[in-house]
């Protein structure tokens, strides 16, 4: 699973870590086997969350995810069909990877994630 944003730990599980337009702190997971009665299903989508304070909080932390193909490290957009999406702003990373050109800066193209070596930058923020 590709990991990019913020993340929390809360009661010793992880979930996704947002805002809402009022500016609460939303704690956000499919899972349904780490949710409580406190946590709601806004749309029926499967998704659930709960409003929560920073205190309450064991670790905030933000995740960003890169893959290495061959030598070159590249940034991962999306992961979909047993593929990633990856780019980079290095025309010659774009150019050895032959890489679509998407913008001025940008390079983007489908991998197999078994040709993909996953990385995951962590820092935390509490």
């Amino acid at each position: 699973m590709i990991r990019n944003g913020r993340y929390a730990l809360y009661k010793g599980n992880e979930y996704e870590l947002s805002e809402d337009m009022d500016d609460n702190n939303i704690i956000i997971t499919t899972n349904d086997a780490i949710i409580d009665n406190t946590f709601e299903d806004r749309y029926e989508t499967g998704v659930y969350s709960k409003i929560v304070d920073l205190s309450q909080l064991d670790e905030v932390f933000s995740v960003t995810s890169y893959g290495v193909i061959d030598g070159e490290k590249v940034l991962i957009r999306k992961e979909q069909d047993g593929k990633l999406r990856v780019g980079t702003t290095d025309c010659e990373i774009g150019e050895k990877l032959k890489l679509e050109r998407v913008d001025k800066y940008g390079y983007e193209g489908w991998w197999p994630v078994n040709s993909v070596q996953v990385l995951e930058d962590k820092h935390v923020i509490k």
